[in-house]
């Protein structure tokens, strides 16, 4: 029989080398996925798939400027959009400023995409591109971005981090996950309830001692701890699937043959808006934020993201260029 629900007992690390110091899934997820977005877009254009081949642009140079949007624009969206205190709040430990210290997490993706923007208006200007090819980079954009949605996503569970909405059935279906820092008092993610009740199952320990003992296997712990736990849906899981395989599933199929530049850009705002409103439903609101007509943070950015789609899709209408594509008529 399934276990009731997934404990999630992963640590961060890869490799720890002291303290907070250390090799994070969360910074290899977004190391693999710009080193995936790099490989596919320069595939792309050096098999003359993309129209930049003929302006001789190294799409690495490229990367380097979405990359550089990618995280800039995070993190400065996870602040402006989340978390403002993170501006002014400082320490004595490198790297001293809150805003600085990404390797704790906290990346919003509709920052980066922000900040994706405003990186290709950039390499745009630098590289002096008409109409049709700054509209080719934002489907480069796009199109190439999806793997690493999928691996931060993935990172954000690895974290224990954008928990899902508690799971009401009973008991716990197999695919619900258990957070063991709930039984932590004083822990941003400790649950009273949850504290008091480990507290009186296990009187004579600690919530560290105990703690540890979960995160370690101790099976006496475990069975006296992991029901007392609330089972919440694997949010970060479903958000990776969505907007990862599902996203770039359509947008190949869109792109199959060549498309209206600019057209890939505004079907992944259509699409990524909706696939996150939906996907929400099960993801708990960030703290602190209250909802909006109903609609967490990032489901109302999810919205100006998909009327920014259609406006693309109106404003491009009637060009007569096709461009890109993955197997386009002349590649066949």
């Amino acid at each position: 029989m399934l276990a009731e629900s997934y404990l999630h007992t992963l640590s961060p690390f890869l490799l720890r080398i002291s303290g907070e110091i250390g090799l994070r899934w969360y910074g290899l997820a977004y190391l693999a996925g710009f080193v995936l977005a790099g490989h596919i877009m320069a595939k792309l254009v050096k098999t003359g798939r993309s129209p930049l081949a003929r302006q001789n642009i190294d799409p690495g140079s490229l990367l380097t400027s979405l990359v550089i949007g990618v995280i800039v624009g995070g993190r400065l969206g996870f602040a402006l959009f989340y978390q403002p205190q993170v501006l002014w709040t400082f320490g004595s430990s490198f790297p001293f400023w809150e805003i600085l210290a990404i390797h704790k997490g906290g990346m919003a993706s509709h920052g980066g995409m922000l900040g994706v923007l405003v990186a290709s208006a950039w390499f745009v200007q630098k590289n002096k591109l008409d109409l049709y090819d700054t509209l080719h980079v934002a489907d480069l954009a796009s199109f190439c971005a999806t793997p690493g949605l999928f691996l931060g996503r993935l990172a954000n569970f690895v974290n224990a981090e954008l928990w899902g909405e508690p799971v009401a059935t009973l008991p716990a279906p197999w695919w619900s996950v258990k957070y063991p820092n709930e039984m932590l008092p004083g822990h941003p993610d400790s649950v009273s309830s949850v504290v008091s009740d480990v507290a009186a199952a296990i009187p004579n320990e600690s919530a560290s001692s105990i703690h540890a003992k979960l995160i370690e296997g101790d099976p006496i712990v475990r069975d006296a701890v992991t029901p007392l736990l609330t089972p919440y849906w694997p949010s970060q899981l479903i958000q990776a699937l969505a907007e990862g395989p599902l996203l770039a599933t359509v947008l190949c199929i869109a792109w199959w043959r060549p498309k209206r530049p600019g057209m890939i850009g505004a079907l992944f705002l259509c699409c990524y808006g909706p696939l996150r409103l939906l996907t929400e439903m099960v993801r708990q609101p960030d703290v602190g934020i209250d909802r909006t007509f109903g609609l967490s943070r990032g489901q109302l950015l999810s919205v100006g993201m998909v009327l920014a789609g259609i406006l693309m899709m109106v404003a491009i209408r009637k060009s007569p260029r096709r461009e890109g594509g993955l197997f386009p008529p002349s590649n066949l």
